[in-house]
């Protein structure tokens, strides 16, 4: 079987090789003069650097690029590092208590039944609470009726 398309995309390699300079650029390379022998001051540095880095430096820009990106890095994982510090100090909330949904079938039970009937909510939800729980609080009471309800 034969392939329906074939590319005929040539991928240039080695563009920046001194055999392809342009010979306008290849004249001014040659004009230039050579850079100071910094090189015979290595030996007497202390941080063992070479002496002629100092004065061309081919990789300059790229090792500034690759300290910056070193350095935001370690800014986004101190950054982390201080937030899950910030959520442990923070004292645990407790845990929240969804609220009933809305119940209108109850409502609609009281209706059938006629307001002489129907028993109050909130006697109703406070007998719920003693059988739970014990006696109940007048606050317990408001807030489960509030939850029940809202």
């Amino acid at each position: 079987m034969r392939k329906a398309f074939r590319s005929s995309t040539v991928q240039d390699q080695q563009l920046f090789d001194r055999r392809t300079l342009p010979v306008p650029l290849q004249e001014t390379y040659d004009v230039c003069e050579q850079p100071p022998p910094l090189n015979i001051l290595t030996p007497y540095r202390d941080d063992g650097k070479e002496g002629l880095k100092f004065y061309t430096n081919p990789s300059y820009f790229f090792d500034l690029w690759k300290e910056k990106m070193l350095q935001d890095t370690e800014d986004k994982r101190k950054e982390k590092r201080k937030q899950k510090q910030k959520n442990l100090d923070r004292p645990h909330e407790p845990e929240k208590v969804p609220r009933a949904p809305h119940d209108r079938r109850r409502e609609w039970q009281k209706l059938a039944q006629g307001p002489e009937l129907a028993e109050d909510d909130a006697n109703l939800l406070h007998k719920h609470i003693e059988v739970a729980n014990g006696p109940a609080s007048h606050f317990e009471t408001r807030f489960l009726f509030f939850c029940l309800f809202f």
